[in-house]
């Protein structure tokens, strides 16, 4: 009959080979995880491509933009501001993002009450713009 030192050691290793065996479950689970959000993020752009308004071209879709940002303008009471909306359509998806990160003149009407990070983003993303304060 083995002595219950041996059981102990034998069952530390178990322990230890089964914490090892779930550690790299663990590793994998995540991975296949990673690769399962890579996808659906990939098939909602792809989904993003087809809707009606990202197939307006582009100089189309900024005009669309700026009077949606231009009607607010006649509230300046509201909150938030021109770049608090700008930041907010940004957020809408990649494509949205883009167009409006690299459209200067969207960037160019500064509120003083915006924090100074976002000012200082907008001010760069204006580029030569004229500024609208």
């Amino acid at each position: 009959m083995p002595s219950q030192s041996g059981d102990a050691e034998i069952d530390t290793g178990i322990l230890s080979q089964v914490d090892n065996y779930a550690g790299a479950i663990k590793s994998t689970l995540e991975a296949v995880q990673g690769r399962l959000l890579d996808k659906i993020s990939a098939l909602h752009t792809e989904h993003n491509k087809m809707i009606p308004l990202h197939k307006l071209p582009i100089e189309i879709f900024v005009q669309v933009i700026t009077e949606a940002l231009r009607s607010f303008q006649t509230r300046p009471w509201a909150r938030p501001t021109h770049l608090g909306r700008l930041v907010t359509l940004c957020q809408v998806c990649k494509r949205w993002r883009d167009v409006i990160n690299r459209t200067a003149s969207l960037w160019a009407t500064i509120d003083i009450r915006d924090p100074a990070i976002i000012i200082s983003t907008a001010i760069s993303r204006s580029a030569h713009h004229p500024l609208n304060l």
